[in-house]
């Protein structure tokens, strides 16, 4: 017996029209809940991680009525769901459409019969039987946390041990179902979950050593061996979302091109099937969009350039598409590892400043606006961060004034005691709008550039700034100069005018 959550759809421009398959003909379930007499009941799907209502009927004085529908809809797991949000699971597959399900309140998958659907038979059977051993599984993990915390380690030992036979009987209990009825939904779910066998022999390097990683490899290698990217039924069950958001943020390496990689992979057997191609492409191009992890719009501009550009997202309007494409333009510009746009704005003496004329081993850039409530926060911390690490890190700071008031400006960097920042008012420019470089939209913003004026870090706050340089100079992202660069660089005059 579950909770059911009713989850809003995402605003997200890409899961508009979450659409069911157009395969499949339409339903007639006839339910039966006798305590639920006079009482709507809903008929609710899963969408990868989500799960949405698809129908809504109101049993009548028996108990009874029928979900019924003439639409195509997908194959996969679906939801009766009570008023209590407490649900059943069952298989709506693509042969068996007219079938009954009758079942009591007080035990919705212990008291639950089928008829006209052996699939559900089975699928009913076998969640019964895996239904004790899971309660007395999670009845000893409580034992065992207990046991922790009195540093029982023989009690622990004992309870865990009782715990792994259980899960083993759980297992095998599924391998025998795959075996029997292998073609089923269920069969396919117990298999797509099942993680690789890793053997236990390392093998041994050319040079005689032990391959140390060879078990990595071989985990994702054969990760996606058990589930088939292209089968449109495992998208409407829990564990679709599941394997694709482990594989790409918790198995492969964490780095852009490698996920970008691996992201094509993945598209490509998906795309054998419209449906999970969508899916695939919207989650990939949704998580990488929204990550907070500096570095990963790289994989963003990536599929807008060669997913939405090329017109492979069939089912968005131009305008939407136009939309994501337009959002990768605005953040090329400022991908790490790219020279950063010049700016040549003026400062506080009307005079023209360049930011390519610094000639610092790191360059703060640094967008804020008098009025900016965050600002006041954040440039306090900035300025004495600047004090206290200038020469030790060899930095400057160019800090961009927002708005067009020098008189603001000059009564904030009086007051906040801004005066040793490189102080440029961003709006009279001789070098372009800064807004559409830098991708400003919010303030404050803070990009980080090395010797050569290549973007090393951006939207950092002051209080990650020491750590994040320290590790730089430990471990540079790009050690070696930009390929237009590979001659000694040298810097233009720094501050004071600029001289064409």
């Amino acid at each position: 017996m579950k909770k059911f959550f009713v989850l809003s759809i995402l605003s997200f421009l890409l899961m508009i029209n979450v659409a069911l398959s157009q395969k499949n003909p339409g339903y007639k379930i006839q339910v039966t809940i006798p305590q639920l007499a006079d009482t709507n009941v809903y008929l609710g799907y899963y969408y990868g991680k989500w799960q949405y209502v698809k129908d809504t009927i109101k049993l009548d004085k028996a108990g009874k009525g029928i979900f019924q529908s003439k639409d195509t809809v997908g194959s996969g797991m679906y939801l009766l769901i009570t008023p209590s949000k407490k649900y059943l699971e069952f298989i709506l597959n693509d042969n068996e459409r007219i079938f009954s399900i009758e079942t009591d309140t007080t035990d919705l998958l212990g008291k639950v019969k089928v008829k006209g659907s052996l699939e559900n038979e089975l699928f009913f059977r076998v969640n019964n039987e895996i239904a004790k051993p899971s309660k007395e599984i999670y009845s000893l993990q409580q034992k065992v946390k207990e046991f922790k915390q009195k540093n029982l380690s023989d009690s622990v030992e004992f309870y865990n041990s009782r715990i792994k036979l259980l899960i083993d009987s759980i297992n095998n209990m599924k391998i025998k179902y795959m075996e029997q009825y292998p073609t089923t939904l269920l069969a396919r779910m117990f298999k797509a979950t099942k993680d690789p066998e890793v053997p236990d022999q390392l093998p041994l390097k050319p040079d005689g050593s032990v391959d140390s990683s060879y078990q990595y490899y071989y985990f994702k290698d054969h990760y996606w061996d058990n589930i088939n990217i292209a089968d449109e039924a495992l998208l409407r069950t829990p564990i679709y979302h599941n394997k694709l958001e482990t594989y790409f943020n918790n198995v492969i390496v964490q780095h852009p091109d490698t996920i970008i990689k691996e992201a094509d992979k993945i598209l490509e057997k998906a795309a054998a099937n419209k449906e999970t191609f969508k899916y695939v492409l919207w989650w990939l191009t949704y998580n990488y969009e929204t990550s907070k992890v500096m570095g990963f719009d790289k994989i963003f501009v990536y599929l807008a350039d060669n997913y939405y550009k090329t017109g492979k997202a069939y089912w968005l309007s131009e305008s939407s598409t136009q939309k994501i494409i337009e959002r990768a333009d605005a953040i090329r510009p400022n991908l790490l590892g790219n020279i950063a746009p010049n700016l040549i704005l003026l400062d506080t003496a009307k005079n023209l400043n360049s930011l390519h004329n610094i000639n610092a081993k790191y360059t703060i850039l640094y967008f804020w606006d008098p009025s900016c409530g965050h600002c006041k926060k954040e440039t306090p911390k900035l300025v004495e961060f600047y004090k206290q690490y200038k020469d030790s890190f060899n930095l400057k700071v160019f800090a961009v004034c927002t708005d067009s008031s020098f008189i603001e400006m000059k009564k904030v960097i009086n007051n906040m005691q801004m005066q040793d920042f490189i102080n440029v008012n961003g709006i009279y420019t001789a070098s372009g709008d800064f807004r559409k470089y830098y991708d400003i939209y919010s303030t404050p913003v803070m990009y980080v550039l090395d010797q050569y004026k290549r973007i090393i870090g951006k939207r950092l706050i002051t209080d990650q700034l020491y750590d994040f340089l320290k590790n730089y100079e430990k471990h540079p992202l790009f050690p070696e100069p930009p390929e237009q660069s590979k001659e000694p660089y040298i810097p233009l005059m720094p501050g004071g005018s600029f001289n064409e």
